[in-house]
């Protein structure tokens, strides 16, 4: 999308489409981060704390590293102490 920058009091601005907004939860008055890269900026929604879904964190969690983990599996087959089994 193209914008046209324009003059904020003795700033420079962009408008920011109202859809977007709403879709990274963010209004009038947020606080965005400003990175400058080659060739142009990125804007990150600073105040975004959006929590992960289940998907999400099963899509990024090694299962198999786990099973081989040798000291989770000592951990399982710590002898039980209470009513672990209950």
């Amino acid at each position: 999308m193209e914008k046209k920058l324009i003059k904020i009091g003795n700033s420079t601005g962009l408008t920011i489409p109202s859809q977007w907004l709403a879709e990274m939860n963010l209004s009038s008055g947020s606080k965005v981060t400003l990175t400058r890269e080659c060739g142009g900026i990125t804007v990150k929604a600073s105040n975004a704390k959006t929590k992960p879904n289940l998907e999400d964190l099963m899509a990024n969690t090694d299962f198999e590293a786990q099973r081989n983990d040798p000291h989770l599996q000592a951990w399982a087959n710590k002898h039980k102490n209470g009513r672990e089994n209950s």
